[in-house]
């Protein structure tokens, strides 16, 4: 309905304002008064000046001219004078020129303002659709500007209606609905408009007992005495739309056919109308080809066109050709993006999008929706409700979480504020963060070893992320209870991502918090992150702390634990071995704690490497008894008492958990560890005196050789099944090397000569280029040797020289060996002398 019907059918204008001084205003005068500050039409140059010097020279001819009281009320005589665009251009210029004077009226101080946003309005009305917005921006703001200085009350009547008019245009409906009720109760001229208006409002709301209230004010527009034809149509047409609103489709009908003009019953309201009704009744195909002419119209008013295109969107998708639904949905949001329509077009094509699979193209029809979202309390679309906007929103982010489709779920959860609170956003988006880092973690764990290089780059990257999403929603949560629990899950993730400067600084924060949870917890985690980051003197400081504080509590046994693995990078051996000793002797810590878990692992770890140092050192003391008779014994002793205790702690840990991703590594220590205890009977077994001692001695001596054998053999077995599926990393792959070769030296050592052959060629050919080869090949000669197969060892000397020579020099620098290419060379060399000569002893060639 155009405003100058509405303005026409309703009160008569009030009469103007009588002249300021009581007397009266010349047609020069007044053109003067137009000229103060310009305007849209072209004023004369010559009563631009004369007014510039009028206006800002008032006070020298006070007796003379008009006061700058008596131009306001001038002005604001005018607006109330028949509606005109000279009268609101003489008007304005007034306002403007008193506004840069910086008169206040005492009794009406928000007056200039009040003047420059009623001129505002009124242009709106005047101007096309796309220009319109502007000026009822500027009227809302130069209306509130006037309330905020002050606004009489003869002037609050058209001021409501003028500002209730103006967010409804912009789309503020909330705020505009009180402000128009007030309008419809008190402002004549405006209260046909303002009906209209609400009933729109109204209709926007959906609810049945709104609508019942849009029906009476309805009746009420219908039954006006001076309503025009146009007008009367108009009203019918929102009263059949309310009908359909109730579900009296029937009734609705009636009125189109029974009250709506024979002239109107043609025009695009009708036929949009009738529609409508036909999409009720889910003839969904006749209202497709009625709506397509409207839809096609290039008619100067656009509205029922863009309702006609929306609506034909709807049509499609009932129909379930998804595809039309999109062109029409999309032509909708890109030919009218920011109408009721646009929106709503938008969040139907990204429905329609994410379920047909297209995820990146659904999320930039979200976001062309969401953008159009300023604050939900003004939220108002005659075609989507507030509610199923932030259901399908949710709906999306779920099935994108569920469906591993991370990005877009995050993309859309950066997009919902202001629809949803800007706090649960940002959760949305820290909480797909880490589902996506918990899905690459879950990939990580099945992946192959290729694989795994850049899972574990792209899951360290991701983990990062959602620290910092968990960070951000700290910031957003401050001053909540939930405050503690964001900072908690940001140092976590930031730790799982390996930067351990921001897990440090995030988890002190919670720290500072002092959360009655957590709080013993998270010391200890502070204490690890220190851990991580190499400040060992102040983690073990720290976990010394959480012990002292907490003495009782299952966090003192973390503390305890971490205390040994301090004291271990520092180098303290003696005391990371007393701290792992006091763990597992502890009365309160059973084997299914962590703690002890962990303790018994360190420790027999400690143990086997503590024996390899002893070993070391005992064939470094000079061999000859006169020369040190005590050094070499004591520390071979405690060498093999360590050796035991190894064995007995890993075998131990490998037995209770051997789901532990630590056992591959504990049992093949406890391998090792039980070939080295093997030396000690067959050191005792070349000392016995009796057969019965040394039987005794070669059966401890086979038992742990056999005992070895087997879990060399099973842990072939498993790893060679990871290798095949290529799930071995470089850890275990290098125990894979070390077992084929050992298997080799436990048959030598069990004098099975014929099998450490077989090892031994197996693991040569596995790894020709490991430098444990050199090594087999000097076993394999010894070997042919114990069988008396001379030209057989012969021939591994000649291949060890070949090897040796065609071998990388990386292969020198590996840490398996401490020896050059030329040493080996020497070694060689000595040996296929020695090997010489002792043929030539025996009577060889």
């Amino acid at each position: 309905m155009p405003p100058s019907d509405s303005r026409a059918a309703s009160d008569p204008p009030r009469e103007a304002s009588p002249p300021p001084g009581g007397r009266g205003w010349s047609r020069p005068f007044r053109a003067l008064a137009r000229g103060l500050h310009g305007g849209r039409r072209a004023r004369f140059a010559a009563g631009a000046a004369v007014a510039g010097l009028l206006v800002g020279g008032w006070f020298l001819f006070r007796d003379d001219e008009p006061s700058p009281a008596e131009l306001q009320r001038h002005a604001l005589a005018l607006l109330d004078e028949a509606d005109d665009l000279d009268r609101r251009g003489e008007a304005l210029d007034v306002a403007r020129r008193l506004e840069a004077l910086d008169y206040r009226d005492p009794e009406f101080a928000g007056a200039l303002p009040f003047i420059q946003g009623i001129v505002a309005f009124r242009d709106a009305r005047d101007l096309e659709e796309s220009q319109r917005e502007r000026q009822y921006l500027i009227a809302e703001r130069m209306l509130r500007e006037c309330e905020s200085r002050a606004l009489v009350a003869e002037r609050r009547a058209e001021w409501a209606f003028a500002l209730g008019m103006s967010l409804h245009r912009v789309g503020k409906a909330s705020e505009a609905r009180p402000l128009l009720e007030e309008a419809l109760r008190s402002w004549g001229p405006g209260r046909l408009e303002a009906a209209v208006s609400l009933t729109d409002i109204y209709l926007d709301l959906k609810t049945p007992e709104i609508l019942a209230e849009a029906l009476a004010l309805n009746e009420g527009v219908v039954a006006h005495p001076a309503l025009a034809p146009a007008q009367r149509d108009r009203a019918y047409l929102q009263r059949a739309q309310i009908l359909l609103g109730l579900e009296r489709g029937a009734e609705a009908e009636d009125i189109l056919r029974t009250q709506v003009s024979d002239e109107a019953s043609s025009n695009l309201a009708t036929i949009v109308f009738r529609g409508r009704t036909m999409m009720a009744e889910r003839k969904y195909r006749e209202a497709l080809e009625l709506l397509k002419p409207v839809a096609a119209d290039l008619g100067l008013e656009q509205s029922y066109p863009r309702q006609a295109m929306f609506l034909m969107g709807l049509c499609a998708t009932e129909l379930e050709d998804t595809d039309a639904a999109v062109n029409y949905f999309e032509r909708t949001a890109e030919k009218y993006p920011r109408s009721h329509e646009g929106l709503a077009a938008s969040f139907r094509c990204a429905v329609l999008l994410r379920k047909s699979g297209r995820h990146e193209e659904s999320l930039g029809a979200y976001q062309r929706a969401l953008e159009q979202v300023r604050r939900t309390e003004d939220f108002r679309n005659r075609w989507l409700d507030l509610d199923e906007f932030r259901n399908e929103i949710l709906e999306a982010w779920n099935g994108w979480v569920e469906g591993g489709a991370f990005e877009e779920a995050i993309g859309l959860a950066r997009l919902m504020a202001p629809l949803f609170p800007e706090t649960q956003a940002a959760e949305l988006a820290a909480r797909a963060n880490q589902r996506w880092a918990e899905e690459l973690e879950r990939e990580f764990a099945s992946a192959s070893f290729a694989e795994r290089i850049e899972l574990a780059r792209r899951l360290r990257a991701r983990w990062r992320l959602s620290g910092e999403a968990f960070a951000e929603l700290a910031r957003l949560r401050r001053a909540s209870a939930e405050y503690g629990e964001a900072l908690w899950m940001s140092a976590e993730h930031f730790r799982h991502g390996h930067d351990f400067e921001m897990a440090l600084e995030q988890v002190t924060r919670f720290i500072n918090t002092r959360p009655p949870k957590l709080l013993s917890v998270a010391l200890v985690r502070r204490g690890e992150t220190l851990f991580d980051l190499n400040r060992l003197d102040d983690a073990l400081a720290h976990f010394q702390r959480v012990v002292d504080a907490y003495p009782s509590s299952p966090v003192a046994f973390e503390a305890a634990y971490a205390i040994g693995a301090c004291h271990l990078e520092r180098n303290d051996v003696d005391a990371a071995e007393r701290a792992w000793r006091e763990l597992l002797a502890s009365q309160e810590l059973t084997p299914a704690a962590k703690e002890w878990r962990n303790a018994l692992f360190s420790l027999g770890r400690l143990m086997y490497h503590r024996a390899a140092l002893a070993e070391r050192e005992a064939r470094s003391v000079p061999a000859a008894e006169e020369l040190d008779p005590t050094g070499q014994a004591a520390s071979a002793s405690e060498a093999f008492d360590r050796w035991a205790e190894a064995s007995r702690r890993l075998g131990e840990f490998a037995e209770r958990y051997p789901e532990d991703s630590r056992a591959v590594e504990a049992r093949y220590l406890l391998a090792r560890s039980l070939q080295h205890s093997a030396e000690l009977p067959r050191r005792r077994l070349r000392k016995a005196e009796t057969e019965n001692a040394r039987r005794e001695e070669f059966l401890k001596m086979q038992r742990l050789l056999q005992r070895a054998k087997g879990e060399l053999a099973a842990l072939l077995r498993d790893l060679t099944k990871l290798d095949e599926t290529g799930s071995l990393d470089d850890f275990g792959d290098e125990i894979l090397r070390n077992v084929y070769f050992e298997l080799g030296h436990n048959a030598y050592a069990m004098e099975n000569h014929e099998e450490a052959l077989a090892h031994y060629a197996i693991a040569s050919n596995h790894y020709p280029q490991a430098a444990q080869v050199l090594v087999a090949y000097i076993q394999m000669t010894n070997c042919y040797d114990r069988l008396h197969r001379p030209d057989e060892a012969r021939s591994m000397i000649e291949q060890a020289k070949v090897i040796i020579n065609g071998m990388p020099d990386r292969t020198f620098e590996d840490r398996s060996t401490n020896m050059t290419r030329a040493e080996w060379q020497d070694a060689v060399e000595r040996l296929r002398r020695l090997h010489r000569a002792a043929w030539d002893d025996a009577g060889g060639r």
